[in-house]
């Protein structure tokens, strides 16, 4: 009777030829979702099928999971070149579906790393970093890490660049970013740029994520604002005060 039992749950031998014309077949918005199910039925003969899918499927749900498979396979070149072809809208979107990705998987954190190599200062004009607020990998946090560094090495000159970055790298290193921050408001002179530093104290907080603010962080970032409040220009003691009473409206 086991043995019975066992038989009729086995499950049926997957059968890749009719997956494989209904791939040739499928409409451009259908293409990656029956990939997907070839790749599940038969992942040696779907590889074979990755770059004329990736050439003309379109974006949505089943393309981002083929996607990360795809990069997962050792396809990241391919989908860079996919990316860099597509309309704003759709690259921003597949962008920021791969950053929630990344911080589970290696693969799509080393996409994000060579991708910034083959672009180089593009890569943060383009704003490919804006997904990687959560993705708390070292490698991520390393490219974050470098890229602030180089632009504070002086004072900076692109303002509202450099305050895009600096959301992200101080959301992902939350903590760990305070004494950067702490150290960007004694280095820099610019009003502008000392604003967007003292607010980025709130990011590193986690204030306004779903997680909810980290009050330990936050009693830091609180700390530092009051050390800086002192030597800081009109505009940033503004935003200081903003930035404080968030955060100690978050920790009532």
């Amino acid at each position: 009777l086991a043995n019975a039992q066992s038989e009729e749950t086995a499950p049926l031998p997957c059968d890749s030829a009719p997956l494989l014309v209904e791939l040739e077949e499928s409409a451009p918005a259908t293409r990656a979702s029956v990939w997907n199910d070839l790749y599940a039925c038969d992942t040696a003969i779907a590889q074979e099928h990755i770059t004329p899918t990736l050439e003309t499927m379109l974006t949505g749900p089943a393309a981002n999971t083929a996607v990360s498979t795809f990069i997962g396979l050792g396809q990241s070149e391919a989908v860079g070149t996919w990316l860099e072809g597509l309309p704003s809208h759709d690259k921003n979107g597949v962008i920021g579906w791969l950053g929630e990705q990344c911080k589970s998987d290696e693969n799509i954190a080393n996409f994000f790393v060579s991708m910034h190599g083959k672009k180089g200062d593009a890569f943060f004009k383009e704003r490919w970093h804006r997904g990687l607020s959560d993705c708390r990998t070292d490698v991520i946090r390393t490219l974050l890490s470098d890229e602030i560094g180089e632009r504070a090495a002086g004072q900076v000159t692109d303002a509202t660049g450099f305050f895009s970055i600096l959301e992200a790298y101080a959301r992902n290193l939350g903590a760990d970013a305070v004494p950067t921050l702490s150290a960007l408001g004694k280095s820099q002179t610019n009003s502008e740029v000392l604003s967007y530093v003292v607010n980025a104290f709130a990011d590193a907080a986690d204030v306004g994520s779903v997680a909810g603010t980290n009050l330990e962080t936050a009693d830091l970032a609180i700390a530092a604002i009051v050390e800086l409040g002192p030597t800081l220009p009109e505009r940033a003691v503004i935003q200081a005060r903003t930035t404080l009473t968030t955060l100690d409206t978050e920790r009532e």
